[in-house]
């Protein structure tokens, strides 16, 4: 991905069974109830509204603790730091007795014919009657048709893959000297991706760093982070942390015990 100042980012994406649950942060979510509303008003179907999509996020997840608005009985599990007692700055997870759980393992593939290290090279369709997927074309040559197609690439190549099947903008399939079967020009636009930057270190008792960060862990003007010990053995923050309203200096990444105590 390039930007305007000409920094090059390099966007990875994942190609094994289980998809983003093999490297993603486990976290638990679910998209703005506003969106999908949004997206059904504008397809004038309901069938994408938030509610008419609950019941089938509900059916996915087996959650921590009963509530009204998740399920229990679905194959993928949903625990929260504290259920479990671990320290971790995230609300939900889908880890199963703190282990990560990937969604190849937890959804059973009975009748499925599974192909790897197989690239799809486009959608096949029958324009005979309007415009209709019938199947798909890996990159070898070899023709996979069905009753219904299910594009799940990933939000790179699932728009890639339509536009190879000339379903997109006119003039970019038109420079790539690809047939426009149909005129998306909102295929592939608007992308929108969000960019995570982590950074943790641990201070030893004594020890003075450059602060970074939040300013509410800044060792007043001097921009500095001080290891502490609060008498009980713990080393970090905690006393200026806990001066900003967090009670528990473990809860916080810079502050945690466990972090390195290397000098």
């Amino acid at each position: 991905m390039e930007f305007r100042n000409r920094v090059s980012l390099l966007g990875g994406v994942n190609f094994a069974l289980g998809g983003g649950s093999i490297v993603n942060g486990c976290a638990w979510t679910r998209g703005a109830k506003v969106d999908y509303d949004a997206w059904a008003e504008v397809v004038g179907d309901k069938r994408w509204s938030y509610k008419s999509q609950l019941p089938y996020f509900t059916k996915t997840e087996a959650w921590y603790k009963k509530s009204a608005s998740h399920g229990l009985d679905g194959k993928l599990h949903v625990e929260s730091p504290m259920s479990t007692g671990r320290l971790y700055p995230l609300a939900a997870q889908n880890r199963h007795n703190g282990a990560r759980q990937l969604a190849n393992l937890a959804c059973p593939l009975d009748g499925f014919t599974l192909l790897t290290d197989v690239l799809v090279e486009s959608v096949l369709t029958d324009e005979s009657a309007g415009l209709r997927a019938t199947g798909v074309r890996p990159a070898d040559g070899a023709e996979h048709r069905g009753k219904d197609v299910i594009l799940c690439a990933g939000a790179y190549r699932t728009p890639q893959l339509l536009m190879l099947s000339g379903l997109g903008p006119r003039d970019v399939l038109s420079r790539h000297g690809i047939r426009t079967k149909l005129d998306v020009p909102g295929a592939s636009q608007n992308f929108n991706d969000h960019i995570l930057a982590v950074s943790e270190l641990g201070v030893r008792a004594g020890v003075v760093a450059p602060a970074v960060g939040r300013a509410a862990v800044r060792d007043g003007d001097a921009g500095q982070l001080r290891g502490l010990d609060d008498g009980a053995g713990r080393q970090g923050c905690g006393p200026r942390w806990r001066a900003t309203g967090e009670t528990d200096p473990d809860r916080h990444p810079l502050l945690r015990t466990s972090a390195s105590t290397a000098g």
